[in-house]
């Protein structure tokens, strides 16, 4: 589970992520303020909950996690990133499956998520962690 003390070195992390990793995991500004809110949400047991994996030789934060319901689903939303360097490593599995069991704990029956085609890494992670495409969204655009 994240703590208050994570705040400052997620968030260093967050904000170091480059633009195309940021595109693809945007669950939240990037804001002390953000995410010490998170944290009291999920404290007082509210919608959300936030999890980060934590490298026990160093206290480093290898991986952020989270399930979603933004106060009006009933289905969470799950979020993960996986700093570098620990990417390629199966810590996005572990993280996947620690997150997973969680909400299993909290009481959902499922969860669901939104993910880029382009991120081929994310879309092997999810397929292997049993996440089936579903037709519920579909995203279109037109310039002008």
């Amino acid at each position: 589970m994240l703590k208050l003390d994570h705040i400052p070195k997620l968030l260093e992390k967050l904000i170091k992520l480059d633009s195309k990793e940021k595109f693809y995991f945007n669950p939240h500004p990037f804001k002390k303020e953000q995410l010490t809110k998170n944290y009291f949400t999920m404290k007082n047991k509210k919608d959300d909950f936030y999890f980060v994996l934590i490298n026990p030789d160093n206290n480093d934060i290898i991986g952020y996690s989270m399930l979603r319901t933004f106060g009006k689903f009933e289905i969470p939303t799950f979020g993960i990133v996986i700093f570098p360097p620990y990417r390629g490593k199966n810590f996005g599995n572990t993280l996947t499956k620690l997150t997973l069991q969680q909400a299993q704990k909290i009481g959902y029956k499922k969860v669901k998520l939104r993910v880029n085609w382009k991120n081929k890494a994310a879309l092997m992670l999810y397929k292997k962690n049993g996440f089936k495409l579903t037709e519920h969204e579909i995203w279109m655009e037109k310039s002008l």
